[in-house]
């Protein structure tokens, strides 16, 4: 067939292929690497809520020791429960991060996040006994 056509249309005809599979090979290219692009912001926007969620918690967890604290030097029973309430306020917004963080981690992250609601239940524990042991000992009833 080659053999039929004269120079010019057999550089025309080798142009055009080359021309088309270019293009094909561009428009795969382009198509995988958006792919590619979407799979990446994938995985960085969940990184990115997983670290947002794990700064938001920690957050919470000093404003539940400043309540803590407060609550210990809080004069007055109504001073104690505006301080429990802030305390309880956090302690809800922990919770609910939790299980959320607890949505987007994978197993390793998931064991470290085992290991911090034991602690953390064990801290709360610990502040049950402290805050109703400083309702007893509140500066109102010991006058």
């Amino acid at each position: 067939m080659l053999n039929n056509l004269n120079l010019m249309n057999r550089i025309l005809m080798l142009s055009f292929i080359t021309i088309v599979s270019t293009s094909i090979l561009a428009y795969l290219s382009i198509t995988n690497l958006s792919s590619m692009n979407d799979n990446f912001n994938n995985i960085i926007s969940q990184e990115a809520e997983q670290v947002a969620l794990s700064k938001d918690i920690k957050a919470n967890l000093i404003e539940m020791h400043r309540a803590e604290k407060n609550i210990l030097l809080a004069l007055t029973q109504d001073e104690m429960d505006e301080y429990r309430q802030n305390f309880d306020d956090a302690r809800r917004e922990i919770d609910d991060k939790r299980v959320k963080l607890r949505k987007l981690v994978d197993n390793e992250n998931e064991k470290l996040l085992d290991s911090f609601r034991v602690h953390y239940e064990r801290y709360i524990k610990v502040f049950e006994e402290v805050a109703s042991l400083t309702r007893l000992n509140s500066n109102q009833e010991a006058k």
